[in-house]
């Protein structure tokens, strides 16, 4: 027989328990308001028997004895004994969060003493209930009696004929109920649900975050192997381009090639135009030739199989993604549970403090990652206790200034890009910000002089200081201001905001931004001063280039228009602290990124592209650097910081100076400058790929396979360094030379010429075009290392 795991059994007790109890809260503020609803009370019980018989079966004797007095207490609901009173009710929803809090925070059975404890209090309540009930009824006979004495047996009768349709209804009404709780079970039923541990998601979860990057891995690779199809494409071009040359020029007899020995009468039937002579080199071209179709045929293929293998890599893609897609869903689950908690808190605190308020809820259907659900629990219960016992006005008070008896707190959930954002509301008296000021110089918080000139959008900041409150005494419930530092600090270890906008005597509204930080999602990778970082692509609007000339200057702050709209202008090296001072260059690339209450541009030097990637928690790593929300690894294994751009802007501090640099060079409309830029001209594969390898690691590189594709890419882009070779097809290094400092009129741009011809006289030539260099193959990688470093610091302090 195999061994039962008790452990596990307990967890899957515990789990299962508290969502019967969570249903015997719901259905008991159900209740309240519709006494009549028999299906409701029929599931308690039911919710209470399976607690009890579940207990059981783990071995939990106690609580299933205190799980059956419960079940005991709702089966006197069933049957009419006592009905579903505020009281009642009051005290069921208490008893049931007590017992149920007890269960999971100890994880076990319940002792001796907890038990008696439990009875004596359930005992007690439900004895008392009924003999209220009892008086109750009995005073109603007794007046019964009196009124109609004379008319007793006409009474009798009409009571025994009422009693007998009133039976009849509620035997209807049960089976009813049961007749509908027994559909809810039908086996038939098209939804299917399994219980699976969080451990055992998260596992998996995180072997399809392994099998993305190795999916990025394979793409860069696949990309990899696009480019090298361009060269194959190129250098298959060019050797059938030579070969029909080559053929033509020499493949058929040439008139003084064609006379065969006369001692060979093999071709003496044949004439000159019947049949060709060849000697050795004809028959060599020929087979050059035909070696060379084979070549091309080889290539062909090669390059069909590229195109296979990438729509093939495309499609593991497509499933990875929609497996990492359908997976985080598993996760999610709709913010009412946050919403239930609210409401029974509501009635709580309500009852408490003697008050009407009611609660409106929408937004129930957004869903969130459960462990996101439960963070927040305290944090909704929290704001929720605070607004009814100090921001909602007594009855008389409301009364006295025109307002409905009846208090109302709004709480709505919505989704913002990757945050979802919810607001609590009261109608109530809101906050003063004069006391508040009084009352942070009376704790010594702030100086009077300091409070008398605060700005007003950093008054209502104070409630969040520690242990500030402008209550004078304590209540049951926290006042408005005690313990919002937990909560303040609660939303930021999730990477959240909390903001808080009040209207004396109209109420006060807290918003809550809480991002959705998914294990998988897509970014944006970008590169900033050599460095490779990612964004959240659900908070990114737009990217552009930027041109300096159309920044604007206000005060110490910059703006940038986009599609008609103004938005304030960062860059990223500066607000990450990589430099001191920046300046917005022409070729920048701006993003519209999320910030805390309004979007903003946020320069960088290049956008590498979008990807799919796992997100990496750092921890303490990162503790103090709270704009990075974590990491992922790229396909070469490099660690790319993640961007938090509304935690980004809040941890701004003090005034951050730039400069526009619309820089000393000849500007033509739709060239991009790219800093720390390299040009590679050489018609040679190896060359161009070995001097990319060299440089790529601290200079952006890019390539052209002959001065006509440079002069090409130089109509676009404007390079720090163009390094060329000077004996290449369609346009040498001489002309190419010679074209960008004359035609072009471009003397910035540094050129250095890298040829295998030593010579004097073909050096005199390229200095004298307008070459800063002549270095001679082969190369010597520390010198041609350090030459290029030199260019970098010059074009640096231009």
């Amino acid at each position: 027989m195999a061994k039962i795991n008790k452990k596990e059994l307990i967890d899957f007790f515990l789990m299962e328990s508290a969502e019967h109890f969570e249903a015997i809260q719901n259905g008991l503020l159900v209740l309240e308001r519709d006494p009549g609803n028999w299906s409701v009370i029929d599931e308690l019980f039911r919710s209470a028997h399976t607690i009890k018989g579940s207990a059981a079966m783990v071995g939990f004797k106690n609580v299933a004895h205190i799980a059956h007095s419960l079940e005991d207490t709702l089966d006197q609901l069933r049957k009419g004994n006592i009905t579903p009173e505020e009281k009642l009710v009051t005290f069921l929803l208490d008893f049931v969060e007590k017992f149920n809090g007890l269960i999971n925070k100890n994880k076990r059975d319940l002792n001796e003493q907890e038990t008696e404890d439990f009875e004596k209090i359930l005992e007690e309540n439900i004895t008392s209930e009924q003999k209220q009930q009892e008086s109750k009824e009995q005073t109603d006979e007794s007046s019964a009696v009196k009124e109609g004495s004379e008319t007793s047996e006409q009474t009798e009768l009409a009571e025994e004929k009422t009693e007998r349709v009133e039976s009849a209804t509620r035997k209807a009404i049960l089976e009813n109920a049961d007749e509908k709780y027994n559909k809810t079970l039908d086996t038939s039923y098209s939804d299917e649900f399994i219980r699976i541990r969080l451990e055992r998601l998260d596992n998996l979860l995180n072997l399809v975050g392994e099998l993305i990057t190795n999916k990025n891995r394979q793409t860069d690779r696949v990309h990899a192997l696009k480019n090298l199809g361009v060269d194959l494409e190129y250098t298959k071009n060019r050797l059938m381009n030579i070969i029909k040359e080559f053929e033509e020029k020499y493949s058929y007899s040439m008139e003084n090639l064609r006379e065969m020995p006369a001692e060979d009468s093999t071709f003496a039937d044949f004439s000159e135009t019947e049949f060709d002579r060849y000697d050795d080199f004809n028959i060599f071209s020929r087979r050059l030739a035909e070696i060379g179709n084979d070549i091309v045929t080889i290539i062909n293929d090669i390059l069909t199989n590229f195109t296979y293998f990438t729509e093939e890599t495309d499609y593991i893609g497509k499933i990875t993604d929609s497996l990492q897609r359908n997976l985080t869903d598993i996760r999610m689950v709709p913010v009412d549970r946050l919403f239930n908690i609210a409401l029974r808190t509501v009635r709580t605190a309500s009852i408490s403090e003697n008050k009407l308020v009611n609660i409106n809820l929408s937004g129930e259907s957004i869903e969130l990652d459960k462990s996101l659900i439960d963070a927040l629990n305290e944090v909704i219960i929290h704001i929720i206790r605070n607004a009814v016992s100090h921001g909602i006005e007594d009855r008389k008070t409301r009364k006295k200034y025109g307002k409905n008896e009846e208090g109302i707190i709004n709480l709505s959930a919505s989704r913002e890009s990757n945050i979802i954002v919810f607001e609590i509301s009261d109608d109530g008296e809101g906050i003063d910000p004069t006391k508040l000021k009084d009352k942070a110089v009376e704790l010594g918080i702030l100086a009077r002089y300091d409070a008398d000139n605060m700005r007003a959008d950093k008054v209502m900041d104070l409630i969040f200081h520690p242990g500030f409150s402008t209550k004078a005494g304590a209540g049951d419930v926290s006042g408005r201001g005690v313990g919002l530092d937990a909560v303040k600090k609660k939303i930021e270890s999730l990477g959240g905001s909390i903001y808080v906008n009040s209207e004396k005597g109209k109420g006060t509204t807290f918003i809550l931004n809480v991002p959705i930080t998914l294990l998988i999602a897509d970014y944006l990778v970008l590169r900033e001063n050599k460095q490779l970082f990612s964004i959240p692509i659900i908070g990114v609007h737009e990217t552009f280039e930027i041109h300096p000339d159309e920044i604007r200057k206000i005060g110490n702050h910059f703006f940038y228009e986009v599609r008609g709209d103004i938005y304030e202008i960062h860059d990223l090296g500066t607000l990450i602290k990589q430099t001191s001072q920046a300046s917005f260059k022409e070729g920048n690339i701006g993003i519209l990124v999320d910030g805390p209450r309004k979007s903003y541009v946020l320069t960088v030097d290049e956008l590498i592209g979008r990807e799919t990637a796992v997100t990496k928690k750092m921890g303490r790593f990162l503790s103090g650097l709270s704009y990075f929300a974590g990491a992922n690894i790229g396909p070469q294994g490099e660690v790319r910081f993640i961007i938090d751009t509304i935690k980004l802007m809040e941890a701004k501090s003090g005034t951050i100076t730039y400069k526009r640099d619309t820089g000393s060079e000849k500007k033509t409309k739709g060239i991009n400058y790219i800093s720390n830029s390299i040009l590679v001209v050489d018609d040679s594969i190896s060359v161009r790929k070995y001097l990319k390898k060299l440089l790529s690691d601290e200079y952006y590189v890019d390539e052209a396979v002959d001065g006509v594709d440079a002069l090409r890419k130089l109509e676009t882009k404007r390079y720090d360094l163009v390094i060329t070779d000077l004996e290449m097809p369609s346009m040498n290094g001489y002309e190419l030379i010679e074209h960008i400092r004359t035609i072009k009129g471009d003397n910035l741009t540094h050129i250095f010429v890298l040829t295998s011809r030593a010579t004097e006289k073909h050096r005199m030539k390229a200095m004298e075009l307008g070459a800063n260099e002549f270095i001679i193959k082969p190369i010597r990688e520390q010198s041609i290392m350090n030459k290029v470093k030199g260019v970098m610091i010059e074009r640096a302090n231009v």
